[in-house]
């Protein structure tokens, strides 16, 4: 049974995050990247309300914006380094300019093994496994997974 740090990280990475994401997407996204200590800032008001002191730092925390085509964004969201199975790495948040196909996925530490799991949040907040995948591949395997959904 993960100890109380480990499963406020995972209220945090596994159901504060999406459902903000979801919820407000537009205001997610810009709150994300024009605050440099915001994602910092979210965990640790969760933290407030419990007797253990946050265990991480401002600088464990960042919000990358970027552009892939014309019609495709992705936000990444990069974490404190997972200390046990289900903890993130990273999020790596794709979406078109009008929010019409936003997706929610993570790279999430494995019980075995060097390599992490791609797991996906959906719009209805439901959590889906998909497979292992090299560090070194982790956007790429993403993408072509929003494309493959994104096409369904």
């Amino acid at each position: 049974m993960p100890g109380t740090k480990h499963r406020l990280r995972k209220e945090y990475e596994h159901k504060l995050l999406p459902q903000l994401f979801y919820t407000d997407k537009d205001r997610f996204i810009y709150v994300c990247t024009n605050s440099k200590t915001i994602l910092y800032e979210m965990i640790d008001d969760i933290f407030v309300n419990h007797p253990l002191k946050n265990p991480y730092t401002p600088e464990q925390f960042s919000a990358q914006l970027g552009r892939l085509d014309e019609n495709l964004l992705l936000l990444k969201l990069t974490f404190p380094e997972p200390e046990i199975e289900g903890e993130c790495y990273c999020s790596y948040l794709f979406f078109d300019p009008e929010f019409k196909k936003p997706r929610y996925y993570c790279m999430e530490k494995e019980k075995k093994g060097d390599d992490p799991v791609i797991c996906a949040w959906t719009p209805e907040l439901k959590h889906i496994r998909y497979k292992k995948c090299k560090t070194s591949d982790e956007m790429r395997e993403c993408m072509l997974l929003y494309l493959r959904d994104e096409n369904k």
